[in-house]
């Protein structure tokens, strides 16, 4: 009996196991990654407001847009019970477009 105590504490240490690794895609990181690419479109929603804009500053919006867009769209795809994640995916293609538009008129 002088090892009966070893049994409750072999128990203990399975049932705690070693922490686990979180994968990339849960729904928290997710989330994380499109609030900061929705704060990103916002500051380029307020760049674009600037009547100092050139040809190459919409063309850069352009690009980081597009990128923040299929990024958002890659996010509600793999969440695509999301409302919400949709509606954010379509308000950044909205975007994407809106500068490949300015992009575009001021590079011809």
């Amino acid at each position: 009996m002088r090892w009966s105590w070893l049994l409750p504490l072999a128990l203990l240490a399975l049932a705690v196991g070693c922490p686990k690794r979180v994968p990339e895609n849960v729904a928290g990181n997710d989330d994380a990654q499109v609030d900061q690419d929705a704060s990103k479109l916002e500051e380029l929603r307020t760049r674009s407001q600037d009547p100092n804009v050139q040809c190459s500053d919409w063309c850069d919006m352009k690009k980081a847009s597009c990128g923040i867009s299929k990024r958002t769209c890659e996010v509600s795809g793999r969440h695509s019970d999301r409302e919400d994640l949709a509606r954010k995916c379509v308000a950044s293609q909205e975007d994407c477009a809106q500068y490949a538009d300015r992009c575009t008129a001021c590079s011809h």
